[in-house]
């Protein structure tokens, strides 16, 4: 006589595992080791600290960031550049004080700069430089769009990878946009599917990979013909 209990069977069982195992790796942000959130909390204050930087400096040069200021105003846009974030960061050595807001502590392969010069543990330094970078840096934020990207954690895959030109000067750029088909996420290098964003008007935000794109594309205005470029430290 069959039996008519309600046990589940093999296939069932399986579906039930996997299904628990998808919730349990969507749910890892969540659940972050004390470690993981000190780490994002010092990453989003070194953000924060970029930001005021950003605005010190562009309160002498008409609210635009150094990479939007040609070099004899004091800025490092010209036309076409190698574009190196350390290079770009370090203009802003006066305002930002320390190479230390650099480098985020959850970035495992960052070397933490201690000066500005060129000699031992500098960021000018030739063992350092982009190394000692844990943020991207984006072309395209502009002050009176509050919204629109400055920087933040390196570690996302972008539409199309360097080498690209950007009109705003950087010939080495990566670009983002909607038409390639390639989804710009977040990868497992430093927060774990999850990463700190600057905008214009000095926030920071933690934000999850199903949002990235839409942020990084930002306000109506902030791209060029529907995309923008960055530049990686690495």
């Amino acid at each position: 006589m069959p039996k008519t209990g309600q046990a589940f069977t093999r296939v069932e069982l399986m579906i039930v595992v996997a299904a628990l195992a998808f919730l349990g790796v969507i749910a890892l942000p969540l659940f972050a080791s004390p470690r993981a959130d000190s780490d994002r909390a010092a990453c989003f204050n070194n953000l924060r600290r970029l930001g005021s930087g950003v605005t010190l400096w562009g309160n002498d040069h008409d609210d635009l960031p150094p990479w939007l200021v040609s070099p004899s105003n004091g800025g490092t846009q010209i036309f076409p550049k190698t574009a190196l974030t350390w290079t770009e960061f370090i203009t802003l050595s006066n305002e930002l004080v320390t190479p230390l807001v650099l480098a985020c502590p959850a970035d495992p392969t960052v070397k933490v700069a201690s000066h500005w010069g060129n000699t031992v543990n500098g960021l000018a330094n030739t063992g350092f430089r982009n190394n000692a970078v844990s943020y991207f840096l984006s072309y395209h934020s502009r002050p009176w769009l509050p919204r629109s990207v400055i920087a933040g954690d390196r570690d996302f895959r972008p539409s199309v990878s360097p080498p690209l030109t950007c009109a705003y000067g950087p010939n080495n750029a990566a670009r983002i946009d909607t038409t390639s088909g390639i989804i710009s996420v977040w990868t497992n290098a430093v927060h774990r599917s999850v990463g700190h964003l600057l905008t214009s008007d000095g926030s920071v935000d933690l934000v999850p990979s199903i949002s990235l794109m839409s942020r990084l594309l930002g306000p109506e205005g902030q791209s060029d013909n529907g995309s923008i470029h960055i530049i990686y430290p690495r």
